[in-house]
C-alpha cells in the first residue's frame, strides 16, 4: 500500500508508522513536511491514502481569527483539500487533526477530505477509520457531529458513511482501476498482490472498496458493471 504522509512535526511520524504497520503489512511511506512539497511524488507516483496532520490552531492564534472568511482562510493556509484531491488522482484525504471542531470538519469533509481525525482518538478507533476510508467511506467522529448538522449537511451526507463520495470526479482510484483490471482478466486475490507487489490483506481492501463503489454484488457484477461505465 502506497501512502503519502504530510506533516512537519517530526513526533508525529513513528505514531503513524506503527498505525499504518498495524493496518497493512506491506506499507510503503511518503514523507514531505507541507502541501507544496507533495506536488512532485503525488505527480509521479499513485497513492492509495494521502494523510495529513492538519493543525490550524496556530494559524488561528497568529491570524487572530474571528469571521467564517478568516477561518477559511486559515484552513486553506493549514492545507488545501480540494487541491490535494485534484493532485493525488482519486486517493482519499484524511486528515488527524489536533483541533475538534464540528466547524472545521464541515468545512474539510466539503472541500473533499475522506476523514476527520482527532489526534486524541484510540488506536482502534484510528485503525476502524482508516480502514473505513480504505473500503469507499467517509470517517467523521461521532463526538463530533452531538446533532448540530444542518439538514443541507445531512443531504449532503457529510456523515459517518460507507457511500462513495458522490461528488467524485473519479470513481476509482487508480490502485483500484489496476485491481480491477486485474479482476477483469479473472486473477485471483494472490495473483494481483504478486503484480501489483502487494499484500493479498490490501488487494481484498480494493476489492472490498471496488464492490461499494460499483454498487456490486460479486467480482463478478464488478467487472460488468466497470464495462459498462468504460472503466476496464
Amino acid at each position: 500500500m502506497q501512502v503519502l504522509f504530510i506533516c512537519d512535526y517530526a513526533l508525529c511520524y513513528p505514531g503513524l508508522r506503527q498505525l499504518l504497520d498495524d493496518l497493512d503489512d506491506d506499507v510503503s511511506l511518503t514523507t514531505v513536511t507541507n502541501i507544496d512539497d507533495a506536488e512532485l511524488p503525488l505527480a509521479n507516483n499513485s497513492f492509495d491514502l494521502i494523510i495529513s496532520i492538519f493543525d490550524p490552531v496556530c494559524s488561528f492564534q497568529k491570524a487572530n481569527c474571528a469571521t467564517e472568511q478568516d477561518i477559511q482562510h486559515c484552513l486553506e493556509q493549514a492545507g488545501d483539500v480540494s487541491l490535494l484531491r485534484e493532485q493525488a488522482k482519486g486517493a482519499p484525504v484524511i486528515l488527524f487533526t489536533f483541533r475538534e471542531s464540528v466547524h472545521l470538519a464541515r468545512k474539510v469533509m466539503a472541500n473533499g477530505a475522506a476523514a476527520y481525525i482527532p489526534l486524541s482518538s484510540s488506536r482502534d478507533v484510528m485503525l476502524n477509520a482508516l480502514r473505513l476510508v480504505l473500503a469507499g467511506g467517509r470517517y467523521i467522529p461521532p463526538e463530533l457531529l452531538s446533532g448540530r448538522w444542518s439538514e443541507q449537511d445531512s443531504q449532503q451526507q457529510i456523515v459517518i458513511t460507507t457511500a462513495q463520495h458522490e461528488e467524485d470526479d473519479h470513481i476509482l482510484t487508480p490502485r483500484q482501476r489496476d485491481v480491477l483490471n486485474c479482476m477483469a482478466e479473472r486473477k485471483s486475490n494472490k495473483v494481483i498482490a504478486r503484480e501489483l507487489n502487494v499484500t493479498e490483506g490490501t488487494v481484498k481492501v480494493h476489492v472490498a472498496a471496488i464492490l461499494k463503489a460499483l454498487k456490486a454484488e460479486n467480482r463478478t457484477h464488478a467487472v460488468l458493471l466497470a464495462n459498462q461505465q468504460n472503466l476496464t
